[in-house]
């Protein structure tokens, strides 16, 4: 569904963050030739302009479902906050995109980097990635009308669980669900 190791690459580091954050520990040596060979990868996989790419169709995505349930004024509020998050997000892909290299060379072994170049820069990667956009719309198309019909439900079960959890009180637990339920409502014209 991702265009590019780098595009995953970043979208993974940004999911790790906070965990990183916290378990922060002695960093270990990495070897250069590996190192090497990773950032290597994600060249050939289109570097950060793709991870960019992949972003910006990342956070087009966010800001259709986000502003689906909502209308006039704060719709254009929606977007600028998608939009000054994802300007935000951008200025840290080349720090991801090293940081990403760093993880590859520090867990895959020289071959198995070399075995991943060399797949990366075949006719049949290149042919992929070209592809990868058209595949993940029409996924995007297919995909999304389901999993937003079923959001509703699974967040009403989600506030369900975690009330029970954290014991709610039966305010907080119909505040919570009043405001996810109409997080999916269609916007008001």
């Amino acid at each position: 569904m991702f265009r590019s190791l780098p595009a995953l690459a970043v979208l993974a580091s940004l999911a790790m963050t906070t965990a990183a954050a916290a378990q922060t520990g002695p960093e270990k040596a990495i070897d250069p030739v590996r190192l090497d060979l990773a950032r290597q990868v994600f060249v050939a996989s289109g570097g950060a302009e793709s991870a960019e790419r992949q972003l910006k169709s990342l956070f087009a995505n966010v800001a259709t479902l986000a502003k689906g349930s909502v209308g006039g004024t704060s719709a254009k509020l929606t977007d600028a906050l998608v939009n000054d998050i994802m300007d935000e997000e951008m200025k840290l892909i080349p720090q991801l995109l090293d940081e990403s290299a760093k993880a590859y060379a520090g867990n895959l072994t020289e071959p198995e980097l070399r075995d991943m170049l060399a797949w990366t820069k075949s006719d049949s990667a290149q042919s992929i990635r070209q592809k990868m956009p058209a595949i993940t719309q029409e996924l995007m198309t297919k995909v999304m009308p389901a999993v937003l019909g079923m959001m509703p439900a699974i967040m009403q079960r989600s506030v369900d669980r975690v009330c029970e959890e954290t014991h709610c009180t039966p305010e907080v637990k119909a505040t919570l669900k009043a405001n996810m339920g109409s997080a999916f409502k269609s916007p008001k014209s």
